[in-house]
């Protein structure tokens, strides 16, 4: 819609529908080189690229505006020759056409090649716009110039000739744009994908590059002092006096806050396997969740279709005088029935892909490539184990930190280091050798001063290496605690898998070949008139319902998958 009104204002500002789709057939070729700039960077199709062909169609018309109305203004001055108009139009717009691209097109570069904060949404629109302009240029100057000599003497086209032109070209780029905008994307690449796109790990990696630059505060030796005096220190002569001092904290402290600030970082990077693991497993369970609901989809939609043929039957057999009114009317209910859990279904099926696609850091609209419905898992559970769980490793690291903090918090108790260094002038007579010697203000005298700051005072630091004490104590029965959880969680996680394992064994070799039995031997005896419709209506929904709590009971033996893979990673 958007499109045809932008091309029946054109029309309508230059008072012809080939002028506005001559101007408008700036937008395909300016597409296919957003679209080729895009796939030189391997970059996906997302918002922010949506973003930057919006911004590079309204460039590209502008530049065919610009250039139309220089032929019509070349036209109505009494230029009769359309190749004259052509050339000189174009001779006289191709300072403005260069300039507009070329501005928009290095405005955009430092972004195309940005990769700090924000490069993820920067890079694709820069790209889509800088490489769309080139091609867009390449139109104005040298395609539409000659489009529009080739249509110059044609006349302007009638309104239902234009609406029908109009009405063809949206269409068949709305058909490109739809087959675009789709992207079938397998488990692997989509596992991929989250793991570069999703915000949830990015946010990680941020907390981990906050916690490595922290490894620059371990050595924090206090300012070092400078100091300077002028007067008359020694005698009535005006001396000067330059002094440095630093003092330092027992060298201890600063191996221990090394260790414990190295011991956060490895905390963050644990801290970025718990989101990849938990990331990935979400991702595989929407994965397999948008399959199963296709699948879903899929049963209802012939069951709709059987449905559908048996309450067409059903009203000839009614007009007929063969049944009544009941079974025209069981018929029909059934039928709705199905047509409304399709449409509730493909709700789900537009949530659920949503969340997909924002599990992969909406980088694009991807859809799960068709493939089995079911997961396959074969690693023996004797050798499950939480030990290498992200989370526990984090835990570990966390308590490790917290001794390491202990420790520092006791060397706090040992005494500081000072060291100065002064250096003094002496002016005036001094007797040097039993001789009287006169200094002046460029002999000078230095000293090295060497101390220690004893905490004679140590009740509030003893204070706190207790609450050290306490706080490593908790750190450590939270490990304790966190390695029971996880084990029990995945003790659980064992028997709902063998559950859901015995559970969809059931339906495979019994529920499924019984229910298909079912549903042929009701079509084969309603279609010989051995059962009603009544009687066929109930056998239909019973093998439907076996179908359908099939499908569920695959999806409950993915997640019983997924859920252990979350606790045990590299399975």
């Amino acid at each position: 819609v958007s499109r045809a009104l932008s091309v029946l204002m054109l029309s309508v500002a230059f008072q012809s529908g080939r002028e506005g789709l001559l101007i408008f057939s700036a937008i395909p070729l300016s597409a296919i080189g957003g679209i080729f700039s895009l796939w030189l960077r391997d970059l996906p199709f997302s918002i922010s690229a949506g973003v930057g062909f919006i911004a590079l169609f309204g460039v590209a018309v502008l530049n065919g505006i610009v250039l139309i109305s220089e032929f019509n203004r070349l036209k109505q001055g009494g230029m009769n020759s359309i190749r004259e108009v052509i050339l000189q139009g174009t001779r006289a717009r191709l300072r403005p056409v260069l300039m507009t691209a070329a501005v928009a097109s290095l405005g955009f570069i430092p972004m195309a090649l940005s990769n700090g904060a924000g490069a993820e949404v920067q890079r694709p629109l820069a790209t889509v716009v800088i490489g769309g302009l080139i091609t867009a240029t390449f139109l104005t100057l040298f395609v539409l110039p000659a489009l529009y000599l080739l249509f110059g003497n044609v006349k302007n086209v009638g309104m239902k000739n234009t609406i029908a032109g109009l009405v063809i070209f949206v269409f068949s780029f709305s058909f490109a744009e739809e087959s675009f905008s789709q992207t079938p994307i397998s488990l692997d690449e989509a596992i991929a994908t989250g793991m570069k796109q999703n915000l949830e790990i990015r946010s990680a990696e941020i907390n981990r590059l906050h916690s490595e630059k922290l490894m620059k505060t371990s050595f924090n030796p206090e300012k070092t002092d400078f100091s300077f005096d002028y007067g008359q220190l020694n005698t009535i002569a005006l001396d000067t006096r330059f002094g440095i001092s630093q003092t330092l904290c027992f060298p201890t402290v600063y191996v221990h806050q090394r260790r414990r600030n190295q011991e956060k970082v490895n905390a963050a990077d644990a801290g970025i396997e718990v989101s990849r693991l938990t990331i990935k497993s979400r991702i595989r369970e929407s994965f397999f969740h948008i399959l199963i609901l296709n699948e879903k989809k899929n049963l209802l939609t012939k069951a709709d279709s059987m449905y559908q043929a048996f309450l067409d039957r059903a009203n000839l057999r009614l007009n007929a005088g063969e049944s009544n009114i009941l079974e025209k009317t069981l018929a029909e209910s059934q039928q709705k029935q199905i047509a409304n859990q399709i449409k509730l279904l493909e709700y789900d099926l537009q949530t659920e892909a949503n969340f997909f696609n924002l599990l992969l850091g909406n980088s694009g609209n991807f859809v799960p490539q068709a493939i089995a419905s079911k997961y396959v898992f074969s690693t023996p559970q004797d050798s499950l184990s939480v030990e290498s769980n992200p989370q526990l490793i984090s835990q570990q690291h966390f308590l490790n930190s917290g001794k390491e903090d202990l420790k520092v918090q006791r060397s706090h108790l040992l005494p500081d280091i000072r060291i100065g260094y002064d250096n003094i002038s002496f002016i005036g007579w001094q007797v040097v050798n039993g001789s009287e010697t006169y200094f002046n203000a460029n002999r000078r005298f230095s000293a090295l001063t060497l101390g220690l700051r004893i905490p004679v005072f140590y009740g509030a630091d003893k204070a706190l290496v207790d609450a050290k004490k306490v706080e490593v104590a908790h750190l450590s029965n939270e490990l304790i605690l966190k390695r029971q959880k996880l084990n029990a969680e995945l003790d659980n996680a064992i028997i709902n898998f063998n559950r859901s394992s015995e559970n969809l064994t059931y339906y495979e070799e019994s529920a499924i070949p019984n229910a298909g039995i079912l549903i042929q031997t009701a079509q084969k005896q309603f279609s010989e008139g051995e059962i009603n419709y009544l009687e066929f209506a109930m056998v239909m929904n019973q093998g439907i319902s076996i179908n359908a709590e099939y499908l569920e009971a695959i999806r409950l033996y993915n997640e019983s998958i997924f859920h252990i893979q979350s606790l045990v990673p590299n399975n």
